[in-house]
């Protein structure tokens, strides 16, 4: 009994674990350009050229970036809602990264 709840409590666990870790490092802004993604927060910088992000999902409310390799996984996430201009957002994204299409 005791394993089964130890299983099915660790997604939530991962999660809060992950939450914890962000809400530490502050706001978090992401800047694109034709060279890649810059993301930035209080305590770092991260830069990722288009290699880096190789696919991209749209959603009603963001841009999901999606790369890496088979040992690293990177995942970035775009608001909408921060950016000026959304459509010039979503060419830049499509020029640089194919859409994933998920069935």
């Amino acid at each position: 009994m005791f394993a089964l709840l130890v299983v099915l409590a660790q997604p939530r666990l991962r999660v809060r674990r992950a939450m914890r870790m962000v809400a530490d490092k502050g706001e978090f802004r992401v800047l694109l350009d034709d060279y890649g993604v810059v993301v930035s927060t209080a305590v770092s910088v991260t830069e990722l050229g288009w290699r880096d992000q190789r696919y991209h999902l749209e959603t009603p409310g963001l841009f999901l970036l999606l790369g890496g390799n088979e040992e690293t996984r990177v995942l970035t996430m775009v608001p909408k809602r921060g950016a000026e201009d959304v459509r010039r957002l979503g060419e830049l994204i499509e020029r640089h990264a194919a859409a994933l299409v998920l069935d």
